[in-house]
This record gives C-alpha cells, structure tokens and sequence, in this order.
C-alpha cells in the first residue's frame, strides 16, 4: 500500500497518513505581487482514488470508501486540493496576486513518483448584477476608466460570453451570453441570460469592444438585459429557483488601451456575478402564533392576496392594527396590506407553508437603507435573503446598553462592561422572514448589513 507524504514549501514539514483522515491543510508561504509581502495560504488536501470512472475519497469511515487502501493496487489514486475562503479571508480579502514561493512536493512513500504543486492564486472582487423576472431590468454600469489621449475598450476573458478581440469603430452594441445555473438544478444545463453590451464615452454610447477617437473621456462599460431574448424570464418552472452565474466562473471583462503607445494596455478590469432570484419563497406556519416578516415586493401586497386559504378565526396583527378571517368574508380588519419594514404575527389554526411570491427586497430600490424605531418595543421584520449572526446582519444605530432583540423563542442583550462590549444571549442567528421585538431606549434606526 502506498501512502503519499507532502513536503510543504522546503519547510521539511512532512504530512503523511491521509488515509486515517478527511483531510490535511497545508500552511503554504506566498507572496502578494501587489507589494511582494510575504503570507500564508490554508491549502487543504485529501488522497481519492478512481475505480472504474468513480472517485472515492480515502477519508477513513467516508460513505462508499473503504477504511484502508489494501486491495487498490490496481486503482487510479490522486490528491486534490482546494482553498477554504473563510480559512483566508483575512489574507485574501483585500485582493491581489499570490504566487507560493516554492512548490508542495507530492510523492509517493516508496519514491516511485512525486509531483510538485505550486499555489497560485488571483482574488478578484466581484460586483453584483441583480436580474429580476416581474419587471423592468435597468442598465447597470461599471466603474469609470481612462486612457488619456487614447480611447478604452472592453473584451471578456471568455469567447463563449463575448467578444475577445476589439474591433476599430464598430456598431452600436455587442451582444454578452452569460449562463446561470438553477438551485433546483445545479448539474443541469446552464440558463443563458443575453445581455446588451456597450461603452459610454463623451456622452456617446457605442459597441463594447470597439475602440473610436482618442480623447480625455472617462469610459463605462454599460450592460442592459435584453428584452426579448431571456424568455426563461417568464418560465413558471424556474419561478422558486435562483438562477446565478458559477460561484468560481464569474464573467471577467477587461479595460484596455487602444492607441499607441501601449495599445493594448490593460487598464482594469470588472469582475461581475450575476444573479437572478427565486420569484418566490417559503414561510413555514405552525398552528398557534408565528412572528413573520415579508422580504419580497410584489404589484399585489394586500393581506387578501398575500395569505389564500385560511380559515376562520385565524388572525394577522401588526404592531398598529389586526385582521382576521370568517368564512364567506375572508380577511376583514384595519390591516389591509403588507409592508416590508415591520413584523407580523400570524395565528393559524393548521400548520400550513405560506408562499410569499415577488422580487427579493435587496434587489429593488425600494428597499429601505434604515427601518425607523421608537422608544420602548418595536416590531422589527428580516430584510435579509440569508441567515446571518446578529452582529453581522443588522446594526442599531447609537445602541445602549440595556437594548434587548427577541424572537418568538430566544433573546439577546446588548451590554457594555468593562470585560464585554456587545450583544449577549440565546439569540445569536437570525433568520429571513422570521420577525423580532426590540426595545430600545432612544428613539433611532436599523439598518440592515447585507444579504
């Protein structure tokens, strides 16, 4: 049985045994091109081996792999590596270019092959492009560039999205096809969202890739849908998944110089994910009280339209006023609509699944940058698509000591000692369309991190 050794960057740090465990990290010295600093990359390594087309990790009681290499000396066996971003962020978040400064030498105990890896590793930061399907999609816009006494122009990276070579002069516009894939159907074949792709320059707007007349002009590169190429806009099969492009193949374009000298230069570039989300989600409901909020707009937010087929006596309060359902009626009350920056509470009389449909509220520009608050209680909704820890997905702003968040189950304090600054309790996680309580001793506001 062969098992395989890693000596790390010279170190003579050797990491052997990989059979006995799921995985091994490697600590990897780099260093950043950006300002030649030296740093250190968590790589992790696992040994798999290959049986007839199927890879099995070799990860100890892993299901379908055995719990020893004995019997596969016939069998294909590699090691493959990967990069956990949260074990690097600190290091990788500003960006930039990490080279290791000498090669992971892979080999087998017995010396009879080794292989080296090197570590390299290019961060881009990528911005958002956000396709609704129920209305109107605005062009987006990148960031400014300039070649002075030349004019800019942009290519992909990828000749299946679009243009890699620039063309002299051109047309009004190139044409991007972006693939996304579905969350209900990660391995299936892509979804190509069709974009016009053009520049904007000295209050002109032309093809993307084109280059015209040097000047002084800052140019942008300008992206709108089109509107009538994306019919899986209206496919009602895709309505609960969210379409976006490969978390690692995000579309790459770049910013180049057209004039000599230095035709061609690169003078930035734009990294984009986009993505399309679900026109709908999920509200699970239990029999008796639940504290929801809403985190979709839709064209139709009344209560009548929102909450279909409940039954009698079952209830839907605000913190202002309440509706409540009889039959031959439906809902009848004060309560008439839904708004997104304030909680509910819910009473069923059966558990059901309550199906909120419309766009996201952090891909509208209705969304609020801050919901109001009062002293005393307040009703407080989850704007946020994600779970996130308190602390990082919302902030009160000028928060006092003594503030207290509830859900329906937990809570959490907010203290300022000597030894501890912050918030403190059962409560640490919450959740999209769950709602919260929160007292707070000044009038003020909360403003919700992220998605």
């Amino acid at each position: 049985m062969l098992v395989m050794t890693y000596s790390v960057d010279g170190s003579g740090t050797t990491n052997a045994g990989l059979s006995t465990h799921r995985h091994t990290a490697l600590n990897i010295r780099v260093v950043r091109e950006e300002d030649a600093a030296e740093y250190k990359l968590i790589v992790m390594s696992s040994r798999f081996y290959d049986e007839n087309g199927t890879a099995f990790a070799l990860a100890g009681s892993t299901a379908g792999s055995p719990t020893n290499t004995a019997g596969l000396l016939d069998a294909t066996q590699s090691v493959s590596f990967w990069l956990p971003y949260e074990d690097n962020s600190a290091v990788l978040r500003p960006g930039g270019t990490f080279r290791s400064k000498g090669p992971v030498t892979v080999q087998a105990s017995d010396g009879s092959w080794s292989a080296a890896v090197s570590v390299n590793v290019k961060v881009r930061t990528a911005v958002t492009l956000t396709v609704p399907r129920d209305t109107v999609s605005p062009p987006w816009t990148s960031a400014s560039f300039t070649a002075p006494g030349s004019s800019a122009y942009f290519v992909t990276t990828d000749s299946a999205i679009g243009p890699t070579d620039r063309v002299w002069w051109g047309g009004a516009s190139t044409t991007l096809n972006v693939p996304l894939h579905s969350s209900c159907d990660p391995q299936g074949a892509p979804i190509i969202a069709t974009f016009v792709a053009q520049q904007e320059g000295c209050t002109d707007t032309w093809q993307m890739n084109a280059g015209r007349g040097a000047s002084e002009c800052a140019h942008e590169l300008v992206l709108t849908l089109d509107s009538t190429a994306n019919t899986w806009r209206s496919d009602s099969t895709l309505d609960g998944c969210e379409l976006r492009t490969h978390p690692v193949s995000p579309v790459i374009i770049e910013a180049r110089r057209w004039h000599a000298p230095e035709a061609n230069k690169l003078l930035g570039e734009v990294t984009i994910e986009v993505i399309s989300a679900a026109l709908f989600s999920e509200i699970p409901l239990n029999a008796g009280w639940n504290w929801i909020s809403i985190n979709r707009i839709s064209t139709d937010m009344t209560i009548a339209a929102a909450f279909p087929g409940f039954r009698a006596d079952d209830m839907i309060k605000s913190q202002t006023g309440f509706t409540q359902y009889y039959d031959g009626t439906g809902w009848f009350g004060g309560l008439t609509a839904l708004e997104v920056d304030i909680m509910y509470a819910v009473r069923c009389s059966v558990a059901k699944t309550l199906q909120i449909r419309g766009e996201p509220i952090i891909a509208t520009s209705v969304l609020p940058s801050s919901v109001p608050v009062q002293v005393g209680w307040n009703w407080l909704p989850m704007h946020n698509s994600g779970s996130g820890d308190v602390a990082s997905t919302f902030e009160v702003v000028g928060v006092k000591a003594g503030d207290v968040l509830k859900s329906q189950t937990s809570f959490t304090q907010y203290y300022v000692t000597n030894g501890f600054v912050g918030w403190f309790g059962d409560l640490t996680t919450l959740e999209p369309s769950k709602g919260y309580k929160l007292k707070v001793s000044n009038a003020t506001a909360v403003k919700f991190k992220g998605s």
